[in-house]
């Protein structure tokens, strides 16, 4: 059975009392417009009640998606895109869904490796694990049977035998 979090049932529910994204991507509710924040990374949200009377951060361009194309948005394997690859931007024509590798491929081809090299920066820091030196968590999980986070984690809680070199 699929269980539904709590932003995507708040986003329905939303949706059902009136909440509406405009071609221009603003919020209104009951044809008033609606202040918008935005989080860490840069995405606009609005702050709704659900249906339990609890506040929930709805972000716009999942709301927007929801207008356009539905109950498949909640689908499996199903990304909220935005085209140009501007969280803040949520304009009708600029949001379309697709899959990850296709959100990832919508970014700028630079700031695409600049991700990519920061991403794998981590994965190839040598450590310290059980007194053996690995050159990347990747290869002491590996050494170990246990997830990188697993090497991670000992590090942070500063096991006996655990650290970055």
């Amino acid at each position: 059975m699929f269980v539904m979090s709590v932003t995507n049932n708040a986003l329905k529910h939303a949706h059902k009392v009136g909440y509406r994204v405009t071609r221009e991507g603003k919020v209104l509710y009951k044809n008033k417009p609606r202040k918008l924040d935005y989080n860490r990374y840069g995405y606009a949200r609005v702050r709704v009640r659900d249906e339990r009377g609890k506040v929930v951060n709805i972000p716009i361009h999942r709301l927007l998606a929801y207008q356009k194309f539905g109950e498949c948005i909640f689908d499996d394997g199903v990304c909220v895109r935005h085209l140009d690859g501007d969280p803040s931007n949520n304009v009708w024509d600029n949001i379309e869904t697709g899959t990850q590798s296709d959100n990832m491929l919508d970014r700028d081809p630079d700031e695409r490796m600049a991700h990519a090299i920061k991403a794998s920066s981590h994965i190839m820091q040598p450590v310290l694990a059980g007194g053996i030196e690995f050159p990347s968590y990747l290869s002491a999980a590996r050494h170990f049977g246990i997830s990188d986070n697993g090497i991670r984690k000992r590090i942070k809680l500063k096991w006996d035998g655990y650290r970055k070199l």
